[in-house]
């Protein structure tokens, strides 16, 4: 899980999060934790590794490069209680961040990872660095001239496997230089090994209860109709004026519209598993149809950027139906990881939290037209969106918002 705090709604990582209160977030990781390790006395279901360790919490543009340096209050009463209450819940490992923390690169802190996680928490798995974060010693940090060089500061500061391949590169030219010695490494080597032993490696399967696990409980029904339950459930009712919502027999004629009725990424966002049924907005809508009930689709803006065709033909077949559901919001193309956001001018981050622009001026120019052709059709806006999104303009015209 990740467990670092949202404290800023511009972050395109925040998604990922349980949002800006360390208690919640301690609370919401542990119970994930714990799902995902089982409850065996003897062996591990998953290795679970709560990351990134620590105060990662963006901005993505500067995570390679970036010293953070928070109060020693702020550090302790926000950005380290989630990761302690994971420790001493048992999750079994920690992923060093990318970021710096009082200059010292996170996975290359003895600060981190040996006084505080081993040494007051005392935690007993293992630590992986972020992906290519060693790397960033001797290439942005510039703490180290050379890959050897951080190869043996990450492992002796108690980062016992890399994701990447500095360790790979580095690890036998700094034994060569006397940089580390054997045994620093066969201590890193007997925390990964043990991870290895509790997940049943080398062991009989007809012992380790988890290897009966079959195929079918990926995607299973049971799961899907959970997935279900907790999508249904995650939806937020913002506004309804003169109960527009649920909609009754009156409506006749609906139009849906906006760039992520149709969206396969907006289904998605941040970090996703592929299924083979992914139901976005409008083919939902479609197989709820019943007979007398018209619906019809126009995409009547883009995501991120102004119409080069700004047809009208939108907005007078929305004068003319009963209901418009504008399908607006954010995909993961505008917010997310550094390198996923294709989209983002800021690498995943956001540096305003209202929607696009053409977005807003798409909405405005459907109010007008309604109002200027004397039309009753109802708005309702649904929002997509792994972040806070300011919407004063939809507020002010939308019948519903959800």
């Amino acid at each position: 899980p990740n467990i670092n705090i949202f404290r800023d709604p511009r972050w395109g990582r925040g998604q990922e999060t349980w949002g800006e209160d360390p208690m919640l977030t301690g609370e919401l990781g542990a119970a994930f934790v714990r799902g995902l390790q089982g409850d065996n006395p003897r062996y591990l279901k998953t290795a679970a590794c709560a990351k990134h360790f620590a105060v990662h919490s963006g901005p993505e543009e500067l995570r390679h490069d970036f010293d953070v340096r928070p109060s020693k209050k702020d550090l302790r009463e926000t950005y380290l209680p989630a990761f302690e209450q994971l420790c001493r819940q048992g999750v079994e490992a920690f992923m060093g961040a990318y970021n710096a923390l009082y200059g010292e690169p996170c996975c290359g802190s003895p600060f981190l990872l040996d006084e505080i996680l081993r040494k007051e928490w005392g935690f007993k798995g293992h630590v992986v660095s972020d992906c290519w974060a060693i790397r960033d010693f001797h290439t942005t940090y510039k703490v180290t001239g050379m890959v050897e060089e951080s190869a043996a500061l990450a492992l002796k500061s108690g980062c016992d496997l890399n994701c990447g391949s500095t360790y790979c590169d580095g690890l036998d030219g700094a034994l060569l230089l006397g940089l580390i010695s054997e045994a620093e490494i066969d201590t890193a080597l007997r925390r990964v090994i043990a991870t290895r032993f509790k997940l049943g490696m080398f062991d009989p399967d007809d012992v380790v209860p988890w290897a009966s696990l079959s195929m079918d409980v990926v995607n299973g029904e049971p799961h899907r109709r959970l997935a279900k339950e907790a999508a249904i459930q995650s939806i937020v009712l913002l506004q309804n004026r003169d109960g527009v919502l649920p909609l009754n027999e009156s409506v006749q004629n609906i139009l849906v519209v906006g760039p992520l009725a149709s969206s396969v990424e907006a289904m998605l966002g941040n970090y996703f598993g592929l299924s083979g049924r992914i139901s976005t907005l409008i083919e939902g809508l479609a197989l709820g149809l019943h007979e007398g009930l018209r619906m019809d689709y126009r995409k009547g803006c883009l995501l991120n950027q102004a119409r080069p065709n700004p047809s009208d033909w939108t907005f007078f077949e929305a004068a003319k139906s009963d209901l418009v559901l504008c399908c607006m919001g954010l995909s993961p193309d505008i917010e997310g990881e550094e390198g996923d956001a294709i989209e983002s001018a800021h690498k995943g981050d956001r540096d305003r939290i209202e929607l696009p622009d053409c977005q807003v001026e798409f909405l405005q120019q459907l109010s007008a037209r309604l109002k200027e052709d004397g039309s009753k059709a109802k708005v309702v806006v649904i929002l997509f969106g792994g972040s806070a999104i300011a919407i004063p303009e939809v507020v002010e015209f939308a019948d519903a918002i959800l």
